[in-house]
């Protein structure tokens, strides 16, 4: 049974009991097609049951030239801090691989698959099937999480994945023989549901919850009766968005069987022939990103801070005065700390101007009066009335310095007294925003553009929810990462009156950016939409390359969308530098 080409582009689950053929059906009715289509393929393997993908069935002609890290067939050998590296090649090549686990310790395939996961949704932008065997290990129900750091961060991060990683290019197919133990928030997001043997009640029943949530429970009913009697090899294909149930026996598979269980006294032979693989430019690319994930590796950084505070210690304890290199190294902390105190400096001037504006509102009210006092600094209007405590309409936000939150824009259209009848505050922002793209002539603006206007981070859970709740509604058309108001959410967004220019678009930007940013910034808009090194930006911008506060405001520029960086490069993005305008 062919699985159909649109369920491949979402997420897909095996269920079976062990010696059920799960696997083996996983190769052949998705792996080994998309493999031959050259798809993008990893799997995370923490059985070797993998590397067979190389040889043919009958291990005598080559197979599929599959990359294996790790394991007793590697190409490549795998240690448990190469996972943040390894992820940095997946995501940035087209690199059929299998990364097998096998011979790690539970901890240490733990904070392998951790950083892996982590370093793949930074990194990966195109479409990438993850096939992950075992699945219940890698995210598991019940409590064991919530006792073990560990595996809570590896969890989080496989479900990050799975619930929020479809926009990212990510198709997860999962493998798992208990799905009852399979934690429910990854099992839920399968589009296709491929059942073979179950017999144990309670992992029928996690199928049953899958079948509540994505199919019809009148069908359900006769695949639910019929899952402790299925051989071998057999089982239910259920793609209930393209119109597909059926009761299949899966193929046999065109490669060698590396996951079969030899009888007892027989052993399995191994191929003669496997696929070759070019190891020189993967083996060089590994090198370069692990020496990068050690140099940023948070215990080693720890490690030399620790040191270098012993040295200052031992130095301020030594009789003789300072050396030259000593003089240097303190007046560079002396330029850091004030850069710190600047910044500290606008932040107290902020409060202080909000301590001023509640002053004039406890005023008015003392006068009897009732005012509202619009401030850019504010994420939202205050209100006082008569006899009514201050009423902050702040939607749950504050003035937070850092990477985590926006400061809200200044609008760059006139403000409606209310959202349009039927939609939220952060609704009408995104839609006024959209507006105000269109108006500089971007009709289908990326969603860090978008989010940039309309006061929010462009890769958060916030926007992500946001978005989805405007595509649901129809206001919004959502397509490889770029967004377009519908006829309906045009209508319901403000009108905009502003002349669209590359100047009144950095202009926008700078307002709604803290003193130190825009010295970054006015160094960006100068040199256009060309790369710069970071060294070279931070020194025009008056600010030390190599030190923590740079870091700082290169990490709020990327978060803010502005930015991305790459190996020592900064690149603006199209929020700065939009096509077609001058």
């Amino acid at each position: 049974m062919r699985i159909p080409d649109k369920a491949l582009t979402q997420h897909i689950v095996f269920v079976g009991k062990t010696g059920s053929g799960k696997t083996y059906a996983a190769k052949a009715a998705v792996v080994e097609p998309l493999l031959e289509r050259k798809a993008r393929v990893c799997i995370l393997d923490p059985t070797g049951a993998w590397w067979g993908l190389k040889s043919s069935a009958s291990g005598k002609a080559a197979g599929f030239p599959v990359v294996v890290f790790g394991g007793d067939h590697a190409d490549v050998p795998l240690t448990a801090n190469m996972g943040a590296a390894l992820a940095e090649l997946v995501a940035g090549q087209n690199l059929p691989c299998v990364i097998d686990l096998s011979d790690m310790g539970m901890g240490e395939k733990y904070g392998f698959v951790a950083d892996f996961c982590e370093m793949l949704l930074r990194r990966n932008r195109q479409p990438l099937h993850l096939i992950i065997d075992e699945a219940d290990e890698f995210a598991p129900q019940g409590a064991g999480a919530a006792k073990d750091p560990k595996l809570s961060t590896m969890l989080n991060r496989v479900d990050r994945i799975v619930r929020r990683g479809r926009r990212l290019g990510f198709r997860c197919v999962l493998i798992s023989q208990r799905p009852a133990v399979l934690h429910k928030n990854v099992l839920t997001q399968a589009a296709t549901l491929i059942a073979m043997r179950l017999p144990a009640p309670q992992d029928r029943d996690a199928v049953k919850d899958w079948i509540t949530g994505q199919a019809d429970a009148e069908q359900g009913k006769a695949v639910l009766a019929s899952l402790s009697k299925l051989d071998r090899g057999e089982g239910w294909v259920w793609f209930p968005e393209g119109g597909v149930l059926t009761r299949t026996t899966f193929p046999r598979i065109r490669t060698f069987d590396s996951g079969a269980t030899p009888e007892e006294g027989e052993s399995v032979p191994e191929p003669t022939t496997l696929a070759a693989v070019d190891l020189s430019a993967i083996e060089g690319a590994l090198q370069a990103a692990t020496a990068e994930a050690a140099a940023n590796d948070p215990k080693a950084l720890r490690a030399e801070v620790a040191r270098l505070k012993a040295e200052l210690a031992k130095a301020q304890r030594a009789p003789a005065g300072p050396t030259p290199k000593e003089i240097d190294a303190l007046q560079l902390a002396l330029n850091e700390a004030n850069d710190n105190r600047r910044w500290l400096a606008d932040e107290l001037a902020y409060h202080q101007r909000a301590i001023d504006a509640v002053r004039e509102y406890l005023a008015a009210l003392a006068s009897g009066g009732a005012r509202t006092l619009e401030s850019p600094q504010w994420p939202d209007s205050i209100t006082l009335r008569p006899g009514l405590a201050p009423i902050f309409n702040t939607n749950g936000q504050s003035h937070k310095k850092g990477p985590a939150s926006l400061p809200a824009p200044q609008s760059p259209r006139p403000a409606r007294a209310a959202p349009a009848e039927g939609i939220s505050k952060p609704i009408q922002k995104f839609l006024d925003a959209l507006a105000w793209w269109r108006s500089v002539g971007v009709d289908r603006p990326t969603v860090a553009q978008v989010a940039f206007i309309a006061g929010y981070a462009p890769n958060s859970g916030t926007t992500d929810t946001y978005l989805s709740r405007m595509s649901t509604a129809g206001l919004i058309q959502r397509d490889r990462g770029t967004l377009a108001a519908t006829e309906a959410g045009q209508a319901a967004a403000n009108p905009v009156e502003q002349p669209g220019t590359l100047r009144t678009l950095h202009e926008h930007v700078r307002a709604n950016l803290d003193g130190p940013l825009t010295k970054f910034l006015d160094v960006l808009t100068k040199n256009g939409p060309r790369e710069i090194l970071a060294a070279d930006l931070a020194t025009a911008a008056g600010y030390t390359p190599s030190s923590g506060t740079t870091d700082t405001y290169l990490s709020r520029l990327s978060t803010l969308g502005l930015i991305t960086r790459s190996r020592g490069v900064v690149i603006p993005t199209e929020v700065l530098f939009p096509r077609g305008l001058r």
